[in-house]
């Protein structure tokens, strides 16, 4: 399942391990490889770590094994110096050398994305909560005591604000902090 995750981030340009572990959990074509087990961050980059060299095996010979089959053809064509308009560049050409490089690229790539975000987020995700807001009762305290500071700078800036409004306004956020989530 990991080596297929993996093939499928890297084959859409994927290269960052939270973001493939974010994509396994919101991405449907992710969804259908992992299933309902959602591998972290830090367990891809151990897999991709531990079976760099078997991956770049891998995927080179999977090509080899694709161009054998027809399904994809490495190697120059040349037949005479007519130029052709077309679509396709000389950078879209590649040899059995070019390829394994591009691989190698590729895997050093993710392993440089990886070693980046460790330095910036340690072992979470990146995408977690500031803890101050983590817990529940906490967040609505929190949250609570920010709207009021902001009431209090809206009435400073404007004047008194009409008893009616502050009414309104303090029975819709007592319902919005009451509501349970869904």
């Amino acid at each position: 399942m990991m080596l297929l995750v993996l093939i499928y981030a890297y084959a859409h340009g994927y290269r960052s391990s939270r973001k493939i572990e974010t994509l396994c959990t919101r991405d449907a074509g992710f969804r259908m490889i992992v299933g309902e087990h959602l591998p972290d961050h830090a367990t891809i980059a151990r897999f991709r770590r531990r079976h760099m060299e078997d991956m770049q095996g891998l995927f080179t010979r999977v090509l080899k094994l694709c161009r054998e089959a027809g399904l994809a053809k490495l190697g120059v064509l040349l037949l005479d110096r007519t130029k052709i308009k077309a679509n396709a560049s000389l950078d879209s050409n590649r040899t059995l050398p070019t390829i394994e490089e591009e691989v190698s690229g590729m895997l050093q790539a993710a392993e440089e994305a990886d070693l980046a975000e460790d330095v910036l987020y340690g072992s979470g995700r990146g995408d977690e909560l500031p803890p101050a807001l983590r817990n529940r009762t906490e967040r609505l305290a929190r949250l609570q005591e920010c709207q009021e500071r902001l009431d209090r700078e809206s009435s400073d800036d404007t004047g008194k604000t009409p008893r009616r409004k502050n009414v309104r306004v303090a029975a819709k956020r007592k319902r919005l902090l009451n509501r349970r989530p869904t």
